[in-house]
């Protein structure tokens, strides 16, 4: 049982090159045995960058514990552009950008 709760939690992270940005796709919990790889993938995103912008995708993203929520915000930090098209991704955002998650209201 205890692997298939980790298999149903396993992020997924489709890379799409276009002509003007890389976009990293990120898909179902950005928790913390997955940011290293999230980390992985944007440092292979900035050898073929080129003067291409990184936009993170965060659409799919359904839970984000403290170490995706520090990813995010060091994200954030580094000009990649966070984007998602859900009330809940829009209010995660909204903290990113303040880098105010999880703080006590």
């Amino acid at each position: 049982m205890a692997g298939r709760s980790l298999r149903n939690s396993m992020l997924r992270i489709p890379i799409d090159e276009g002509e003007d940005a890389v976009v990293l796709r990120l898909e179902r919990q950005l928790i913390s045995p997955w940011v290293e790889d999230v980390e992985q993938c944007w440092c292979k995103a900035f050898e073929t960058l080129g003067s291409r912008s990184v936009q993170v995708d965060l659409s799919a993203v359904n839970f984000v514990d403290a170490s995706g929520g520090a990813l995010l915000i060091r994200m954030h930090e580094a000009s990649f552009r966070l984007a998602g098209n859900s009330p809940a991704t829009g209010r995660l955002l909204d903290q990113v950008q303040d880098g105010r998650l999880w703080e006590e209201n």
